[in-house]
Order: C-alpha cells, then sequence, then structure tokens
C-alpha cells in the first residue's frame, strides 16, 4: 500500500499513481508518497449474499432462467412435474398392448384358434371320461368355449405385460394391467370351463345314443336278398339320466363269389362297440330280433338262419346277451318257414320271453305240415306255442314292426284262415283288425 505524501491517513493501492482521497477532497495531490508500512487492516464488514434474480431481457425464457440458476447448458428445459422420459413411452407402450388385444377379440380368429387347436383337452378344460371318441363332437357346440378359452389366455398375458412394464414407472398402468390379468384368469377361464363341460354333456350324449359310424352292416346286399332284417336297439337311462342305446348288429366280414360272410354279431352302446363274438355258421340268409329287458344284462339278440333256402333243410337258432355279446346258446334246426320261392329267411319272433320260429317237416316247396315253437332265450328249452281258437292250427308266423305285438300268426282249418296278432310280452292272441 502507498501512504500520501500530503496526509499520512491517506492510504491507497500502489497501482493508482495519485491519492484518490485527495482527488475527491479537491486537493492537488502532493509530489511523492512513499509505501505504506505493511499493517494489518481490519477486514471489510460483510453482508449476506442475497440471491438476486436477473433481470429479464426481452430474449429470456423460463429455460434460460433456469440454466442460469442451475448451471444448466443454454437451451435445456425445466422437466415437467411427475413425468419422466421413461414413463412416457411406457405409457405409449401399454395403450398399444391394450389395443392390440382388443383387435384380437374382436376379430375373433385368433383366440377361437388358440382355444381349439391348443388349448382343448388342457388345463381348464379336460376331456370328459365319457368322450372317447373326439370325433363326434362338433364346432358348434364348442366354438364359445374355444373362443373363450383363447381370450382368456390373450388376456392374462396382455396384463401381465402392461403390469410388469409399468412398475416403478407409472402406477395406474400397474393397476390397469392387474386388473386385466383378473378379469381373464378370475371370469373368463370359469366361463370358458363351464360352457366346455355343456358341450362334453352334448358330445357324450351324442356318443351314448350312436350310431356307430363306419360298421359294414349286413343288410339286403345280396344277390340272393337274403332277408336280414334291420336289426332293432334297445334304450336304457343310467344314473346319470343319460340315454344309452345298444345295438346288436350282424356285420359283413368278407365276401366270396357269391356272397358276404355275415358271421358275426357286433354289440354297440351307442357309438362304441362293447362286444363282439363270431355267433352265426353257415349262414346264407337269415332274420334277427331283439328282446329288450330291462337292462342290457337281460336284453337278448335271436337270430334264425338258414345255409341255403333254396336247396337245404336245416338251419340254426340261436341267442346273444346283449350286454357282452355271450353266446347263450345256439342249435341245428330242421327247415325253418318262411323259406323257398321268396328267399326271405326264416320268420323269426321273440315273444314272451322265447325264440319263437317255424318249423316245417321237408325241405320241398309248399310243405303243409307246420309247427311253432317258442325257445326259452336264456336256456334254449321249449316253451311258448301258440295255441289257435276253434280248432284250427297254426299255419304261419310273421314278424311286425309294432312295438307291442310280436308277430302275426295264421290259423288255418280246412277251408279258413283266420288272422291274429300275437302279443309280445304275454303271447297272447288278438284278432287281427282289432
Amino acid at each position: 500500500m502507498t501512504v500520501c505524501a500530503r496526509n499520512s491517513e491517506h492510504i491507497y493501492p500502489p497501482h493508482n499513481k495519485q491519492c484518490p482521497w485527495c482527488a475527491i477532497a479537491g486537493t492537488p495531490p502532493a509530489a511523492s508518497s512513499r509505501p505504506a508500512a505493511q499493517v494489518a487492516l481490519p477486514p471489510p464488514p460483510t453482508t449476506p449474499a442475497v440471491a438476486r434474480r436477473p433481470a429479464a431481457t426481452g430474449s429470456s425464457t423460463p429455460s434460460s432462467a433456469y440454466a442460469a440458476r442451475h448451471g444448466a447448458p443454454a437451451g435445456s428445459r425445466r422437466p415437467s412435474v411427475g413425468t419422466t422420459p421413461a414413463s412416457s413411452s411406457g405409457t405409449a407402450f401399454s395403450l398399444l398392448t391394450v389395443a392390440t388385444l382388443v383387435v384380437l377379440v374382436v376379430t375373433v380368429l385368433v383366440p377361437w384358434q388358440l382355444g381349439r387347436a391348443i388349448l382343448r383337452d388342457r388345463f381348464f378344460r379336460q376331456q370328459a371320461a365319457e368322450v372317447y371318441d373326439t370325433t363326434f363332437r362338433n364346432l358348434g357346440d364348442y366354438f364359445l368355449s374355444d373362443f373363450i378359452a383363447g381370450t382368456a389366455v390373450l388376456t392374462i398375458l396382455a396384463g401381465a405385460v402392461v403390469a410388469v412394464r409399468s412398475i416403478g414407472s407409472n402406477s395406474s398402468w400397474l393397476i390397469m394391467g392387474l386388473t386385466i390379468g383378473v378379469v381373464g384368469g378370475a371370469v373368463l377361464i370359469p366361463m370358458s370351463s363351464s360352457k366346455w363341460n355343456v358341450a362334453e354333456a352334448r358330445t357324450t350324449s351324442r356318443l351314448a345314443e350312436g350310431p356307430p359310424v363306419g360298421v359294414a352292416e349286413c343288410g339286403f346286399q345280396w344277390p340272393a336278398n337274403p332277408g336280414w332284417t334291420t336289426v332293432d336297439s334297445a334304450t336304457f337311462t343310467d344314473s346319470d339320466s343319460l340315454r344309452h342305446v345298444w345295438r346288436p348288429i350282424v356285420i359283413a366280414n368278407g365276401s366270396d363269389s357269391h356272397a358276404e360272410q355275415c358271421t358275426s354279431v357286433e354289440v354297440f352302446d351307442g357309438a362304441r362297440r362293447v362286444a363282439a363274438s363270431d355267433a352265426i355258421h353257415d349262414v346264407e340268409s337269415g332274420s334277427v330280433a331283439l328282446w329288450r329287458g330291462d337292462s342290457p344284462a337281460n336284453s337278448y339278440l335271436a337270430f334264425a338262419v338258414s345255409a341255403n333256402p333254396r336247396d337245404e333243410t336245416r338251419g340254426e337258432i340261436g341267442v346273444v346277451r346283449l350286454s357282452d355279446g355271450a353266446v347263450m346258446w345256439s342249435k341245428q334246426v330242421d327247415l325253418l318257414g318262411g323259406v323257398g320261392v321268396n328267399y326271405n329267411g326264416p320268420a323269426l319272433a321273440v315273444i314272451a320271453g322265447t325264440l319263437v320260429v317255424e318249423h316245417v317237416d321237408d325241405g320241398g316247396f309248399g310243405a303243409d305240415e307246420t309247427e311253432i315253437v317258442g325257445y326259452d332265450l336264456e336256456t334254449g328249452k321249449r316253451g311258448w306255442k301258440p295255441s289257435c281258437p276253434r280248432g284250427f292250427s297254426a299255419d304261419g308266423l310273421y314278424s311286425s314292426d309294432d312295438e307291442t305285438i310280436g308277430a302275426v300268426l295264421y290259423c288255418r282249418s280246412d277251408d279258413q284262415t283266420d288272422t291274429y296278432n300275437v302279443d309280445r310280452v304275454d303271447g297272447t292272441l288278438r284278432p287281427y283288425d282289432e
């Protein structure tokens, strides 16, 4: 420091050539000055710094003011409260995910095919034990269940994606994602499962009622018109009130140069084969009839066949149990009636629990002596036998399609023939015109 030559109290910095204090007082400065002794000067009084807002100018903006205060680069913007770039991109992604889900559901095809091709018989839609043949399912019964199942899976996946993407960035979308997932899991899955059970029940009913598919059934197919009658069916209701239609069917199991070999009897519970047996031998033509009991175990298929109705006088009769296809009995008998000119096979009826056939006394055409007799279905012993009124003798027997009429019986005297309906259950005769 420099001491003023005029006034020793004036002390000023050495870079000043003249005493500033004398200049302020209007006193001419001294010719020379001398350096001041090194003295400890008290520090100048300090005042708290007051942050002063820069004066606004025509070019100033909030962003430039924010940059000036916080040392940010010029032109940077102050972020908005509550949003970040990450949350903005998350919102766009969540909106895209939900929009994609809506489009897939509205267009139907993707969720339906997902449920039909991938989710059937899996997870919450297991195959019912009674549905042993899935080819009996149809699209109509299962459409809603398949569509809702596919929609449920897509909804759960979309909800999970939205929720995971929103963790820590957007609580609103997190809640939305969880809600979407819950709708898929807690609402749509039970709905699809319920409709699946209804559809499986319908398929079970179709399977229980049949008929079987692709069965080579003997019928009016042979060159000689063998006269196999269409086998009837018996319907039973199980403990779950499900109707089961049982069908014994004579199967065409081969052919030769003359005729099919219809020697097998197969029993079907609806569309399912439950039993089979080679019950019939040396068959050229035949007839069958079904006796309905109160269950398959006491229901029977009776058959009567002829090896060659043109020439021979021998035939075979027998009974097959419906429940398991077991042959109860079979036996060779004399020529059975109903053959000859018409080649329609043996006459056969099931009346009063017996297999009723017509025997004649020789193999020629126009045989005069006829015997009609019934054989017990379970034992094969002779049982029911018609008793014609007015002393007439039984002359002919023809089967009937009527549910209560077991057969039509002809009773003949020397110059008159009476016709009677034979009751299927007890074998009583009623005039034909009643």
